[in-house]
């Protein structure tokens, strides 16, 4: 069974594919892209002193030996390709840094393992930080300026678990993390030049907030199901100063035990228009109070703004491509297609109760059928500390109203299902007038759900070509890069919030 690639980070993230599109706009407004691109190269002065290096993440290259941390259970609950070896940096590290030694690096940044090091709450690996003092070591005889990152995207389980499965939420993260810090410069500081206690900050909060066109969570660790966006909102307000917090902690850790320490964050940098990005971050600067940012969240999700077209969802044979998730959310895979890829559900973007109530008929289905693709699913790791929890599990059996989309159906009481018959045992004809096969299925399924009724009425709608992914929504879909765009810029999420708050220039709430 072909699985899905895991991604450190979104793939594009979230915000910064709302960018380029943006700048591409100021370029053309200013004659620098017209037609063909027409590049004008200029002789900037390097500002000295520049260092060439390389970087590298522990999760992404080092070995799984075991020790899980949140991404390895994330990967395995999503249905994710599994790091397995990856380069296999923890036995290469050698091969790697004599290769960018040969390409004329004078900076090497790595990332350490916090699940390695502390893989029990306070009880510290010495194996893996001798490990980690001999790659700093190779590192500095190769003549090597040393950046280590402490929390690069990823954390151990024990720290997820704490608070009933607050994890980064946890009032006691930063605590956490600056013992960690402490732990990390006395037993390897004489070897490390510049410390990272954050690596991108302002992308973790897409692991409790979605957009109206994002299917699943982009990043660890996800809520529980169902969250509306006033609770992804308030998970927001609660992990930024948590996050400030837990660096200005670590900060201080790392230089009581070694004053001459360098020491910061590095936070995802936009590239915006000037004049746009201050516009952005008034989003967070002119905040009032906790409310106003919750009623953000109404722009992130557009319940007032649901679109639909010919069809409520189509199940004919779409497979999932990068450029079709930018205008149909997708549910879980029912199918592989010839080609590897994967077949889903499509329905509109912004419909996110009914994408939930097609994912759990979804599951209803695959719990029949074990054969059915068990990847690329939109399950979370909240569970994660809650097992002890009544509902820890995850599963619900109502599926709330999010949104118009499911009251919009039962209002009509019928579920429009866009098919494309021809393929066996997919969808065919039945020679009844009706047709049979697993899509027919799980229309019927998703119906009986969404109706509440054994007797749920279907009509089945055949497309072809295009139409089938097209048929989910109305003219909308023309404003879709426009309605992201607003979503984000008009919204704290698309505000440089990290550095702004360094400056001191965020509400006391943040």
């Amino acid at each position: 069974m072909r699985r899905h690639v895991a991604r450190p980070i979104p793939d594009p993230p979230p915000v910064t594919m709302q960018v380029f599109p943006s700048n591409l706009i100021m370029a053309q407004a200013f004659g620098l892209a017209e037609g063909k691109a027409r590049v004008r190269q200029a002789s900037v002065p390097m500002a000295q002193p520049f260092r060439f290096g390389v970087a590298t993440a522990d999760h992404q290259c080092e070995a799984y030996t075991g020790q899980d941390d949140i991404r390895d259970v994330w990967e395995r609950v999503r249905g994710l390709t599994a790091r397995g070896r990856a380069t296999d940096f923890w036995q290469r590290y050698r091969e790697d840094i004599d290769l960018a030694k040969g390409l004329g690096c004078r900076a090497f940044r790595l990332s350490l393992a916090w699940a390695r090091l502390e893989p029990e709450p306070g009880k510290w690996d010495d194996a893996a930080f001798q490990h980690y003092r001999d790659v700093l070591q190779y590192l500095r005889d190769a003549g090597m300026l040393t950046i280590v990152t402490l929390h690069h995207n990823t954390w151990p389980l024990h720290v997820q678990a704490a608070g009933n499965g607050a994890g980064m939420l946890d009032a006691n993260f930063p605590s956490k993390m600056a013992a960690y810090a402490a732990e990390v410069a006395r037993r390897l500081g004489d070897l490390i030049d510049y410390y990272v206690t954050l690596n991108e900050p302002n992308q973790l909060v897409y692991g409790f907030i979605k957009g109206f066109w994002m299917r699943a969570y982009a990043v660890p660790p996800g809520l529980e199901p169902y969250a509306t966006s006033e609770q992804q909102m308030d998970a927001v307000l609660q992990l930024i100063p948590n996050l400030f917090r837990a660096h200005a902690l670590a900060r201080r850790a790392i230089l009581e035990l070694r004053p001459e320490a360098k020491v910061g964050a590095n936070p995802l940098v936009l590239g915006l228009p000037r004049w746009l990005q201050r516009l952005a971050d008034r989003n967070a600067t002119q905040l009032s109070s906790p409310d106003d940012a919750r009623r953000q969240a109404a722009r992130l999700s557009q319940r007032a703004v649901l679109d639909s077209g010919k069809v409520d969802v189509s199940i004919a044979q779409i497979a999932v491509t990068d450029e079709r998730i930018e205008g149909a959310l997708f549910s879980e895979p029912y199918a592989v297609a010839p080609d590897g890829r994967f077949y889903a559900v499509a329905m509109a973007l912004g419909s996110r109760a009914l994408l939930n109530a097609v994912d759990r008929a979804l599951r209803d289905v695959k719990r029949h059928n074990p054969d059915l693709p068990d990847a690329y699913n939109r399950k979370t790791v909240a569970h994660i500390g809650r097992e002890h929890l009544r509902g820890g599990d995850g599963r619900h059996d109502e599926v709330p109203d999010l949104d118009r989309s499911l009251q919009a159906i039962r209002k009509r009481g019928v579920l429009r299902v866009g098919i494309h018959p021809g393929v066996e045992g997919l969808c065919m004809p039945d020679g009844k007038g009706g047709y049979r096969g697993l899509e027919p299925e799980i229309a019927q399924a998703i119906a009986r759900r969404i109706l509440r009724s054994q007797d749920a009425k279907v009509r089945f709608v055949p497309l072809r070509g295009e139409q089938r992914l097209h048929a989910t929504r109305s003219w909308l879909r023309m404003f879709d890069g426009l309605r992201k765009s607003y979503a984000l810029f008009t919204t704290l999420l698309g505000a440089n919030w990290w550095n702004l708050g360094m400056a001191g220039r965020l509400p006391p709430f943040l």
